[in-house]
């Protein structure tokens, strides 16, 4: 539910509107937008496009064409296939409200948003056919938009488009496919272009206001909250709330020469939660096969709210390391305190009813474009933009991560008599101690704990980043026919993170260790008698209700991180218009055009952790991440061009040809060559046959050549953790999920490990992710062939299959 303002003086003219529009994702929904329109099965297609039309017939014009240096006549088609959509289509399209269609298109995949809660790195993201969007080029007005400040190896750059002023689109362009011959590396997945109004003239104001009502009632998903004991939520949510407001001013001076257009907007967003929705209340379980025994279930993490803890061991130096207690691990019943057997259906922690569907965010941003002609054939031009944004991005509580381990005595007197029974039996111990010969000879065990620090809160990232980018030029003609463009632009973001709500994973096993202090008779830290952590405080997991604020305080950490990118660019090229010079072939009415030009452009990626995250001390984050300053520059030359083979003849009313190479040079160590052919063939004059080549390529970011190698939370599944069907543990007979022990020995499982690997019902592995110095250049080859029908019987009919 929206509702849309907008006040908008033009030459003396008034208008008030009222339009449906999600204001917080609709530069997405834009993008999505285009995509669903080229997955259609009837799409008008692109032509070249201009800026509109001022009441004065001596404003500013120029055409803007994605995919090519060479301007176009508007009424051509272009011969790479571009799906473009102008800020109404976008806007009364009714896709807006299709993510979830468009996410299982092989266009588009979800990636950084304001809907990513767990895996956020802060960013707005586009990722095109679902090659992520480290592949995936970024223009604004046809230039580089720099990479955003994101955390991520593989994402250090991705553009971040929450700098881009939505209310300021004039439309979209869409090119799937390889680009990097006329734009440089990254363009292998395609490019999108968004194309700003910087000729506005006249004052406009845009106010809107809305949220999102949902109706709770698939008694299906109600059922799996309520079986496995989670909040139901209210029949009507409305949730989501966003309001935003923009101002947009501009006029022409100097008798029409120059133009100066400003802008402001403002965005605020409140958070969309889990819980208040049937369908995310919880972590949904899925069987092996749908519909499956059971169908669909409520499930989670296996790091519990009131702890989980086993005992392993071995029973000679060489038998497999696996659980010494009656039960595989034990929990502490939320209702009776019991320790008991853990069970995974109802002791699983539900972190996904803390997830954050749509963050709680505040943009601001503000920008200027100024173009003045100097002399009739030259034009200076200037466009400047800044954006504010922070976010809150908010998940599961942090804790002592199912199996972290910890050193306890056996006379830990927070420990229960049970406890002490199933834990400290002196067969358990033995078995332990062997496994564990630090702690032969004393009272102590190795204990596997797993326990979400659920009172001290949901882990939080707080991000706030800032974003500069100015573009100066100068562009015009030296004759009729031979023009030039040359231009330099500076990107600069930065990001910082700070993160609350973390327990510090060494104060938590410290504080696990607890013995009976002699001068006081009361429980105290052994870290503490020994002044390795003079400041320790039990933490008394142990029994229902134990945990006092003064142990959250002590185990509780904060880690700050933050992220700053730059991007310089020079670029300069020149374009003979051959036609205007008088030459062309004899068969056809237009000339032939050429583009040659040169780029330099540089990149610098800097991490700066504080010590807790960079030594990976806060339980549940981004794992260890040591500092990053790294960067590159590349030296370019490049070419493209166009000849027009044929025109207004029997059988071929049009054959054209277009060509465009690139050379680039790394100081990373290599050299690349991207190039690309196409060509157009219309028999006749409502029909256009069309194919193109594209040699693209990504060079390696500064994340993929210099981040350190961490180990996180990573990965999906173990095709072989799980209990065995039809065999028994430790021998090679059944099978463990479909799989028998042949198939399992390949991925390193021994015969004493099968059947005996524990499952993370969380679906995560330990992985180890880092950059490489050696990496060469990716490299994507793209052909492209459709048709363009333009019937003349059908006035403003359109049809493109490509």
């Amino acid at each position: 539910m929206n509702l849309r303002g907008t006040v908008f003086v033009e030459l003396g003219s008034f208008s008030n509107s009222w339009e449906k529009l999600m204001g917080n994702t609709k530069l997405q929904y834009a993008v999505r937008a285009v995509l669903a329109a080229a997955a259609a099965s009837a799409v008008a297609p692109a032509y070249a496009q201009t800026a509109p039309a001022a009441a004065n017939e001596t404003a500013l014009q120029e055409v803007v064409v994605t995919g090519s240096r060479l301007a176009i006549s508007p009424n051509d088609v272009s011969i790479s296939p571009i799906t473009s959509l102008d800020s109404l289509d976008i806007q009364k399209s009714g896709l807006v409200r299709t993510e979830d269609l468009l996410n299982n298109l092989p266009q588009v995949v979800a990636e950084q948003s304001s809907g990513t809660s767990i895996s956020s790195n802060g960013t707005a993201t586009v990722s095109l056919r679902g090659l992520g969007s480290q592949r995936t080029l970024v223009l604004v007005n046809g230039t580089r938009l720099a990479p955003g400040a994101g955390l991520g190896v593989t994402t250090t750059s991705s553009a971040d488009i929450n700098q881009i002023p939505a209310d300021l689109i004039e439309r979209v362009d869409v090119l799937t496919g390889g680009a990097s011959a006329v734009y440089g590396a990254d363009a292998v997945a395609g490019v999108v272009n968004f194309v700003l109004n910087t000729h506005f003239e006249g004052v406009r104001v845009d106010a809107n206001y809305g949220f999102s009502r949902y109706n709770n009632d698939h008694a299906d998903l109600l059922a799996n909250l309520a079986a496995a004991g989670n909040p139901i939520p209210p029949s009507v949510v409305d949730a989501g709330f966003n309001k935003d407001v923009s101002f947009l001013a501009g006029a022409n001076f100097a008798d029409g020469k120059g133009n100066a257009t400003v802008y402001a907007t403002y965005l605020k967003t409140s958070p969309a939660v889990g819980y208040q929705y049937d369908y995310a209340g919880c972590s949904l379980n899925t069987p092996s096969t749908l519909p499956g025994p059971g169908g669909l279930s409520c499930g989670g993490s296996g790091t519990p709210a009131t702890g989980r803890f086993a005992v392993f061991g071995k029973t000679t130096p060489t038998s497999p390391l696996v659980p010494q207690t009656p039960a595989a691990s034990y929990a502490i019943d939320p209702v009776t305190g019991a320790f008991r057997p853990y069970v995974s259906a109802t002791d699983s922690y539900n972190y996904g009813g803390l997830s954050f569907l749509q963050r709680a965010s505040e943009r601001y941003t503000a920008g200027s474009f100024l173009n003045y002609d100097i002399t009739d054939n030259t034009n200076v031009y200037s466009n400047f933009m800044y954006a504010r944004n922070s976010s809150e991005a908010n998940y599961g509580p942090s804790g002592l991560f199912t199996y972290t381990a910890a050193t306890i005595s056996c006379a830990n007197p927070l420990l229960t008599p049970s406890e002490v029974g199933i834990l400290c039996a002196p067969a358990t111990v033995a078995a332990n101690q062997l496994a564990f010969p630090q702690n032969a000879g004393t009272n102590n065990i190795n204990l596997y704990v797993g326990r979400r620090a659920v009172e001290n809160g949901p882990r939080e990232d707080n991000y706030l980043s800032n974003s500069f980018r100015e573009t100066l030029g100068i562009k015009g003609k030296w004759i009729e026919g031979l023009s030039y463009d040359l231009y330099g632009q500076v990107g600069i973001n930065t990001m910082h993170d700070s993160q609350g709500n973390y327990i510090n994973a060494t104060s938590g096993t410290n504080a696990l260790n607890v013995v009976t202090d002699p001068a006081t008779g009361q429980p105290a830290c052994v870290a503490a008698l020994n002044g390795t952590a003079p400041t320790c405080v039990p933490w008394n997991i142990f029994q229902k209700g134990g945990v006092t604020p003064e142990a959250i305080a002590y185990i509780n950490v904060p880690a700050t991180y933050s992220v700053t990118t730059k991007e310089f660019i020079v670029d300069g090229s020149v374009t003979a218009d051959l036609e205007k010079m008088g030459m062309k072939l004899p068969t056809a009415s237009t000339g032939p055009s050429v583009n040659l030009g040169a780029e330099y452009r540089s990149e610098s990626y800097v991490l700066d952790p504080d010590y807790i995250f960079a030594n990976g001390l806060n339980s549940g984050g981004n794992g260890a991440q040591s500092a990053i300053n790294g960067g590159f520059h590349v030296s370019e030359i490049f070419t493209e061009a166009r000849l027009p083979v044929l025109n207004d003849l029997p059988a071929a009313y049009d054959l054209s040809f277009d060509a465009g190479y690139r050379y680039s040079k790394y100081t990373s160590g290599f050299n690349t060559n991207t190039y690309k052919f196409g060509v157009e063939y219309a028999p006749i004059k409502d029909v256009k046959l069309r194919a193109g080549y594209n040699r693209a390529v990504r060079a390696p970011g500064v994340g993929d050549l210099f981040a350190p190698a961490v180990i996180g939370a990573g990965g999906t599944a173990d095709p072989c953790w799980g209990p065995v069907i039809g065999g028994t543990p430790g021998t090679t007979l059944g099978t463990i999920q479909t799989h028998d022990f042949a198939y399992c020995a390949r991925t390193g499982v021994t015969q004493a490990e099968w059947g005996n690997i524990t499952t993370n019902p969380a679906a995560q592995i330990n992985t180890s992710v880092g950059g490489n110095i050696d990496l060469k250049p990716e490299i994507a080859d793209t052909f492209t062939y459709g048709f363009v029908f333009q019937p003349a019987f059908v006035p403003n009919l359109g049809l493109s299959v490509d």
